[in-house]
């Protein structure tokens, strides 16, 4: 004779299987929508700091193609047409952020407060010497803190120090530190000033040449 046993589950059993599937499948989806969220953000991050690390770079190149040009009258001491502060800096250079754009440009690179928040954004600005052409853009955006200093070094002092300004434009500093500072991450850059007194120019003749009042 062939008994019949209690061979499947009860409802009580069936309904505790569910409920921890049920469980297990929150739980997964979750961890799921956790990861897919922190790699977003990581996404985004490494975003964020390639865009910056380009525009560290575009600086970088400008800094580097520093045309230590003076305006005054020739024969006389000439000023640089350079001025530095904490919050700006203002330069000629060879190197075009448009590229073909070439020749002798007035750079300025202005730290401007976003309207309605606690951050900051780096707008460049360009005009060229022989057009007279202006153009300007945002490089960094959306930063806690973007801020310029400068190493200077007279010639009595022995060595050299950091300051957020440069004091005149009789001459150059040796070296300039841009610093920046998101949520994320932290970025500086410093760049050597390699075009030095000895090889300063007085303005050319060009149409559009700069007055030295800005």
């Amino acid at each position: 004779m062939i008994k019949s046993g209690s061979a499947g589950f009860t409802l009580l059993e069936l309904t505790i299987v569910m409920t921890i599937m049920t469980m297990l499948v929150l739980v997964l989806g979750f961890a799921l929508r956790l990861g897919i969220k922190s790699l977003e953000k990581s996404e985004s991050k490494i975003d964020s700091l390639d865009r910056t690390r380009t525009s560290l770079r575009i600086v970088e190149s400008q800094l580097q193609s520093f045309i230590p040009l003076q305006y005054g009258e020739v024969g006389k001491n000439g000023v640089y047409y350079f001025k530095g502060q904490e919050d700006g800096l203002s330069f000629v250079s060879s190197v075009s952020l448009w590229g073909r754009q070439g020749g002798i440009i007035l750079v300025t690179y202005e730290v401007v407060r976003d309207r309605g928040s606690d951050t900051s954004s780096l707008v460049i600005k360009e005009e060229s010497a022989y057009s007279g052409e202006t153009r300007s853009t945002v490089l960094l955006k959306n930063f806690k803190e973007i801020s310029f200093n400068f190493f200077t070094k007279k010639p009595t002092d022995k060595e050299g120090d950091w300051g957020k300004s440069v004091d005149n434009s009789d001459n150059v500093p040796l070296s300039i530190s841009l610093f920046a500072e998101s949520t994320n991450f932290k970025i500086e850059l410093m760049v050597p000033v390699r075009a030095r007194a000895s090889t300063a120019f007085k303005n050319p003749t060009l149409p559009n040449i700069f007055d030295g009042s800005k």
